[in-house]
């Protein structure tokens, strides 16, 4: 749009911002309505508009909601298609596109929240037909991931993320100790 338009101003770098957020409340709306209604869906997308967290990314603009709404268009994505019987090669292909394209935004932590959360669904719904898509969309994602690691990567980056990681100052026990630690409380939240 830069290059279109001559320049990159403000608004034109939030643009894409703003976006994602009304993407965001489409979404949300899509998902309530059925359920709901037009006026419960419209104030889920209220809602998402309204809410703290949103709106204060509104202001700043940075890449939590585009990374929010792409996860969640994965999930949106993956949710009406199993909910309608169309759960597809080619969506499972989009739903890895947009956890990869989500995990190029902020990196591939956030990509664990579709993946726990449809692997954990598919489980306890023991729709195990649904498990290669998965696994292909979980692999899809990985690779984009990896690939732009691997393209930016310098040798000494792995000896910055272990110290970082915390996995070079610690000893053998406190290391296993504080790993399993971070286990338990993650199961506890």
């Amino acid at each position: 749009l830069g290059a279109v338009v001559g320049e990159i101003t403000v608004p034109l770098a939030r643009l894409p911002h703003i976006a994602f957020l009304i993407l965001g409340g489409v979404m949300v709306y899509d998902l309530v309505k059925p359920l709901g209604g037009k006026a419960a869906g419209l104030f889920g997308a209220l809602c998402w508009l309204a809410s703290p967290m949103v709106a204060q990314k509104a202001i700043t603009a940075e890449p939590d909601v585009t990374t929010s709404v792409l996860l969640f268009s994965a999930f949106w994505l993956w949710w009406t298609s199993t909910a309608a019987g169309r759960l597809t090669l080619g969506r499972w292909l989009m739903i890895g596109a947009l956890m990869g394209i989500a995990g190029l935004a902020k990196g591939p932590q956030p990509v664990a929240y579709v993946t726990l959360g449809v692997g954990i669904a598919l489980l306890v719904r023991r729709e195990i037909a649904q498990l290669p898509g998965f696994v292909l969309a979980n692999a899809i994602a990985g690779i984009m991931v990896g690939a732009w690691y691997v393209a930016v990567a310098i040798p000494s980056d792995v000896h910055g993320w272990a110290v970082h990681s915390r996995l070079l100052d610690l000893g053998h026990v406190q290391l296993v100790r504080d790993h399993l630690d971070f286990v338990v409380s993650l199961v506890a939240e």
